[in-house]
């Protein structure tokens, strides 16, 4: 039992060590703006109003994937957000402050990580490999968060990891 330990301790002392380095760059002020508005762009209301357009259109089947996608996505989010709890950059790292208020206390897994590399993933299996250039955004969504001082490195990663298991599990579930 103490190989897992060890190894979580070094991924949080990792984790730790990288959030200290980003939050000591220079210009400080330019990327907390540019964090800011990449986060906003991985809010909910893309992926409503995406939600609605399969629906407008009639692509049921994708509006079904896309839907299971996100009960899955949302329920390893939060076994994950309230079965580890682990704490924010802010609880685990001394004289450290966010630069936004987060929803809530726990960082694992970052949710704006996983639901935009969800749509991604999705929009990659529904129009196709030029959509794969999203995850270059994607990836800016997740960084913003840890650039605010809301996530860990380890967080970003399960996130993503999350978002695009859901994809391909609701996608072989709708399809079964």
């Amino acid at each position: 039992m103490e190989l897992p330990l060890k190894f979580f301790q070094a991924i949080h002392l990792f984790d730790i060590q990288l959030v200290n380095r980003l939050m000591n760059i220079g210009n400080k002020h330019v990327w907390t703006k540019a964090a800011r508005i990449m986060s906003v762009t991985g809010d909910a209301y893309f992926y409503l109003a995406f939600a609605g357009w399969l629906g407008y259109i009639g692509e049921y089947r994708w509006l079904q994937v896309m839907l299971l996608a996100f009960i899955l996505e949302r329920i390893v989010y939060f076994a994950a957000k309230y079965g580890f709890k682990r704490g924010r950059p802010a609880t685990a790292i001394d004289n450290f402050d966010a630069h936004i208020k987060p929803a809530d206390e726990y960082s694992f897994p970052s949710g704006h990580s996983s639901a935009s590399f969800l749509m991604v993933t999705l929009l990659t299996v529904i129009y196709g490999p030029l959509m794969m250039l999203l995850f270059v955004w994607a990836s800016m969504v997740a960084l913003s968060r840890m650039m605010l001082g809301l996530h860990f490195p380890s967080d970003l990663i399960v996130g993503a990891l999350t978002g695009i298991i859901s994809v391909w599990v609701a996608n072989f579930w709708i399809l079964a």
